[in-house]
């Protein structure tokens, strides 16, 4: 993945997270507010419930012990509508439904206090337009406010109703002298005079819906901006091990490409020598010069099919008793003539306390060999190299192969990536050294093969590795699958 991509999937991070906060604060406002609208308006029915209670109190219980006085002495307590107007002037002092107005309006009232606004003319239309309708509620502008409204109609349903509004003659004697002949009759049984309305500021729901929305946006952007923050995270990780493995793989090809390349020119060069007349010294210096370069061919090529047999585990694991003090020094010897010649000093132990292993012999062998190898390679003159063979320190059922060399230290940076293939240590002359990358790799897959790990340590100028090996209990076949599943 590239630089260029990354910031690109950055910016679609950043889209996602903005259409993400803005959509679900979009939705979750409207939500809220419909929420906070139904609770208020729910606050609202229970106060017209409670006004209509008092009208229907006053009309059955109230009124009655009036209307034998009706004709000379008016008592306004016994209309049903003077009745609501006080009950709700007290109820308005508490604090709860101080910012709640209510309105008892019809057409043409008694009182012209009570004379329907426009608005208020235009619900009682709509309620006689609508006679199944029994509630209408919404948002309502008036004098530049803006006020949430419930209301529901005033129906004739009584007809003691009518002793006072259905004509001026019909009316009582105190009646018409309070209110006149003109003003509030000419109701009918079933009819809507007039109409009910709870009014409240339109900020009240929204303030309710805020006081949660607020919070929850806080909450939400925080999860999500959370989880985006975790997705760029491992993007970032994978886009950086991705590129690592691509500049690994680009690393190993070169350092592959001159491995079969620096050979073959060596032996097309000594082939078309060997072409021409020289001289028996000539000859010989020529041959070795193609039997050299040969046999590095082929130890590059036996590592990568090596290597690529340990992944795909097409190689079956013959084990037989290892008698280390019988199968080190033989393993070792060759490599004494090489850190003679390069001034350094190779040293073998085995305690006699260690128990024969049953191991392959095959894979122990390549794990030591290429071990010594990379010790003898990168330990400076006058450096030591120990191969060590010993029983582990916590368990006698397991052999530890130690192999130390000193005047060389990885950085602890590379420690834990020495052991994956391609990797080399930055700052090291890999072809100089004629490694490929691999070797590790392999020792760590063959080490697993059989049951085992390998560890390395490097610190004071001091480089040590240790492969554990335990003694087999299972099948040899159970004993791979399992390791390889690990």
């Amino acid at each position: 993945m590239t630089q260029k991509s990354g910031k690109l999937f950055t910016k679609l991070l950043w889209i996602v997270f903005v259409v993400g906060v803005g959509v679900s604060g979009t939705v979750f406002a409207t939500l809220l507010q419909r929420e906070a609208e139904e609770q208020v308006a729910a606050k609202s029915a229970l106060f017209l419930e409670t006004m209509n209670s008092v009208r229907d109190f006053t009309s059955s219980e109230v009124k009655p012990l009036f209307d034998s006085e009706l004709n000379e002495h008016f008592h306004p307590p016994s209309l049903a509508s003077y009745a609501a107007r006080k009950v709700f002037e007290s109820v308005n002092r508490r604090e709860e439904y101080r910012e709640l107005s209510y309105r008892q309006a019809t057409l043409d009232p008694f009182n012209p206090e009570a004379k329907a606004n426009a608005f208020e003319t235009t619900l009682i239309q709509y309620f006689r337009s609508n006679p199944t309708v029994d509630e209408s509620r919404g948002f309502h502008a008036a004098s530049g406010k803006k006020l949430f409204f419930i209301a529901r109609p005033i129906v004739v349903n009584k007809a003691s109703c009518l002793a006072c509004h259905s004509t001026a003659a019909a009316a009582p004697k105190s009646v018409t002298s309070r209110y006149g002949l003109v003003h509030g009759y000419g109701w009918q049984l079933g009819g809507i005079p007039g109409v009910q309305v709870v009014y409240m500021p339109a900020e009240t729901p929204l303030k309710s819906a805020i006081e949660v929305f607020i919070p929850f946006m806080l909450a939400a952007s925080g999860i999500l901006g959370t989880i985006l923050l975790v997705i760029h995270f491992l993007f970032v990780r994978v886009t950086a091990a991705s590129q690592k493995l691509d500049q690994l793989k680009e690393d190993f090809l070169s350092a592959v490409s001159h491995e079969l390349r620096a050979p073959m020119a060596n032996i097309k060069l000594a082939t078309k020598m060997l072409q021409k007349d020289v001289t028996p010294e000539q000859r010989e210096r020529y041959l070795q010069i193609l039997t050299s370069e040969c046999a590095r061919e082929t130890r590059l090529i036996n590592d990568l099919l090596d290597l690529q047999r340990a992944e795909d585990d097409e190689q079956s694991l013959h084990l037989e008793t290892i008698v280390f003090a019988e199968w080190l020094p033989p393993l070792i010897e060759p490599f004494r003539f090489y850190t003679e010649q390069n001034q350094q000093i190779l040293q073998m132990s085995i305690d006699p306390a260690t128990a024969p292993l049953k191991s392959n012999r095959n894979s122990l062998q390549r794990i030591t060999t290429e071990l010594v190898n990379n010790a003898c390679k990168y330990t400076p003159a006058g450096g030591s190299i120990l191969v060590e063979i010993r029983p582990a320190a916590d368990s006698q059922q397991a052999v530890e192969l130690v192999v130390c060399n000193s005047g060389v230290e990885i950085p602890l940076a590379d420690l834990e990536q020495i052991f994956e293939r391609f990797y080399r240590v930055p700052g090291m002359d890999t072809r100089q050294q004629g490694g490929t990358g691999l070797g590790l790799a392999l020792v760590r897959k063959l080490a697993r093969q059989l049951g085992g790990t390998v560890e390395v340590r490097s610190q004071a100028c001091q480089t040590t590795f240790v492969v554990r090996l335990p003694q087999p209990h299972r099948s040899v076949r159970h004993s791979v699958l399992r390791l390889l599943s690990t």
